[in-house]
């Protein structure tokens, strides 16, 4: 299998198990499958409607919630079309099945879930034409966006259910760095992470995902 390009995190509780920086440059038959399974313009069921058949209980192996939740992630990404280019559909695909890849997986982790994917939709909305961020994961499915310069200066949102997020920023410092955490609804991260000038974050040309 071809090497995944990620960065690793130590664990704790609300970090991300690994951050997608980009994409492998082949996908197994399955990720092919649920990306043409989300993306294809017809479906033998409404979307809602196939989301719910994809999210609904039932006894599933690690690989099929994963496929599963690949799949709704690129459904509920398809409503929003109109508003980025194919090109940035085609990046975010690729960062969800680097995200969700089986072979990579801890089977402790739980696949991201709709409504944190929901959260983070409407995040990308609101930045949109910034730069995008890196994927990661955090405990119970949510899934994770972070920007980052280096590792002293890097920003972190924890994307909950119902537009609300947690944010983690580290700034440097003179002698090291100094971390601050907060939570809010969506409407109002930007104002509350005004202070740290996220604008550097989201504007900086560095390392970028794929």
């Amino acid at each position: 299998m071809t090497a995944l390009s990620t960065q690793v995190v130590p664990r704790s509780k609300g970090t991300p198990t690994r951050i997608s920086l980009s994409a492998p440059t082949e996908r197994s038959a399955q990720i092919a499958e649920a990306t043409a399974r989300a993306a294809g313009a017809h479906f033998s069921l409404p979307a809602a409607e196939l989301v719910r058949e994809l999210t609904s209980p039932r006894d599933r192996s690690l690989e099929e919630q994963l496929f599963d939740a690949r799949a709704v992630c690129k459904i509920e990404t398809r409503k929003f079309a109109m508003l980025f280019d194919p090109d940035w559909h085609t990046r975010l695909f690729n960062q969800l099945d680097m995200l969700m890849d089986v072979a990579e997986w801890d089977p402790a982790d739980t696949p991201v879930t709709k409504d944190s994917f929901a959260t983070l939709l409407r995040l990308l909305i609101i930045l949109r034409k910034k730069r995008r961020p890196g994927l990661g994961i955090a405990n119970g499915g949510n899934i994770l966006a972070s920007w980052s310069i280096d590792a002293r200066d890097r920003l972190t949102i924890e994307c909950r259910p119902n537009d609300r997020v947690r944010w983690v920023v580290t700034v440097p410092l003179d002698d090291g760095s100094e971390s601050s955490i907060g939570e809010t609804n969506l409407d109002h991260l930007l104002d509350r992470l005004a202070t740290y000038n996220p604008d550097h974050w989201f504007a900086h040309e560095g390392p970028k995902p794929a």
